[in-house]
């Protein structure tokens, strides 16, 4: 049996574990050395990215911060709190002092202040920040053209329009400078070329207005025609349509706007003046029928008013209907004693009914008139005719001579006259 070996018996053995533990020792180490390093530089990784993180969100406080106040203070300066819009804007000021929008802010409220050099210096400021800050361009210009600077206003709202041509505001402003200017021809193209098309009704309807003070009324019906169609329900304009046609004399189309209007308008919204225009242009257009009616709906909101059924007199006689228009301008006599033009219309229903002695009595109120002595003075040779007293004739109308004859109010009767009589 052999003999265990001792470990003096083995001293290769022994070194060799002694030296690879030792390596393992070392082997060990350089790992911790080597984790600790790099456990020691995530660690300054991570204070980087945290302060990082901090920086950001005090930036993005910051700028929410900015996005929160800068539109309080603008509603703030809307609602004429220009004092507290002034201290909201100034902490917009400090945390942003090179935002564009906040050098515009700051020029609104300069003007709301009366101090227009230091705002046009802060309008400016913010083009110098930002070139295509349309804002920017835009208050300026209304700065500008507030001080009648209408061509630098031009220059700038044309800035304004290029830099945002959906802005409805920006256009607008800019054709309505260009109407300043006398510029209509350049104006009307303008409309034409550029906003014909659109299909937003504000500006149409703008645009619309801006032809029609250039006595372009054509153009400014077919834009309002346009902008209806978008939007067939609007008050304001259909009332502007409405005046075109008027100014047009187009009395019938004037009417069919001002029906319309009656339809689409809230209850006893401007019914009362929707009404009387309606039954002017009924009058105007000659459709005296239509005119009653229109008059006699009024009536019934104006009872009492003498100038309602002395028009729905007018009409009656327009329309053939004498006796009515004799009992109509009675009721305008009751409301309103001794009125001469009540008086007109009433000897001519009597006339015209061949009631000539109370035609007479009626005329003889005119003829003391300055306007109607003429109508009156020929009214009364023409009842003495019918009564066959010549010499009373011939001497009103040498009266009547001596005056103004040539009145509408004669041309009408003439005219109803020729109706009313086979």
């Amino acid at each position: 049996m052999s003999r265990p070996v001792s470990s003096r018996s083995r001293p290769f053995e022994h070194r060799t574990d002694f030296f690879r533990r030792r390596k393992m020792d070392l082997k060990q180490r350089c790992v911790l050395a080597v984790t600790f390093t790099a456990s020691l530089i995530l660690a300054g990784g991570c204070a980087q990215t945290e302060s990082a993180k901090k920086e950001a969100l005090r930036q993005k406080y910051a700028d929410d911060s900015l996005a929160v106040r800068l539109p309080v203070a603008a509603d703030l300066l809307e609602r004429g709190q220009v004092a507290q819009a002034r201290k909201t804007l100034n902490e917009c000021m400090t945390a942003e002092p090179d935002n564009p929008m906040v050098h515009v802010l700051d020029g609104r409220i300069l003007c709301a202040e009366g101090r227009l050099n230091q705002a046009r210096q802060a309008f400016e400021q913010a083009i110098a920040l930002d070139a295509e800050c349309d804002a920017a361009w835009f208050h300026l210009a209304a700065l500008e053209q507030s001080q009648d600077n209408h061509n630098d206003a031009l220059e700038h709202y044309q800035q304004a329009v290029r830099l945002n041509p959906e802005h409805v505001g920006y256009t607008t402003a800019l054709i309505d400078t260009l109407a300043l200017l006398d510029r209509c021809s350049e104006t009307t193209d303008y409309i034409r070329t550029t906003l014909s098309r659109s299909k937003d009704s504000t500006i149409l309807a703008q645009a619309a207005s801006v032809c029609a003070r250039c006595g372009r009324l054509d153009e400014a019906v077919d834009l309002y025609k346009t902008a209806i169609r978008f939007t067939p329900h609007d008050i304001g304009i259909l009332e502007a349509l409405a005046d075109c046609y008027r100014q047009q004399n187009n009395w019938l189309n004037a009417a069919e706007t001002y029906e319309t209007l009656l339809q689409v308008a809230p209850p006893k919204t401007a019914q009362e003046t929707y009404l009387t225009s309606l039954a002017s242009c009924y009058f105007n257009a000659g459709q005296y029928g239509q005119a009653l009616k229109s008059y006699d709906r009024l009536s019934t909101i104006r009872r009492d008013d003498p100038d309602v059924w002395l028009n729905m007199a007018q009409a009656a006689m327009g329309a053939d209907r004498i006796d009515r228009a004799a009992d109509n301008a009675r009721r305008a006599l009751t409301l309103k004693p001794g009125w001469i033009q009540a008086y007109a219309v009433l000897g001519a229903a009597q006339y015209l009914k061949g009631d000539y002695n109370e035609a007479l009595r009626s005329f003889a109120y005119l003829r003391g008139d300055d306007q109607l002595a003429g109508f009156g003075w020929f009214m009364t040779g023409r009842c003495y005719a019918q009564l066959d007293q010549t010499a009373k004739a011939q001497s009103a109308y040498q009266q009547a001579g001596s005056r103004n004859t040539d009145s509408p109010l004669v041309s009408h009767f003439l005219n109803a006259e020729q109706t009313s009589r086979p």
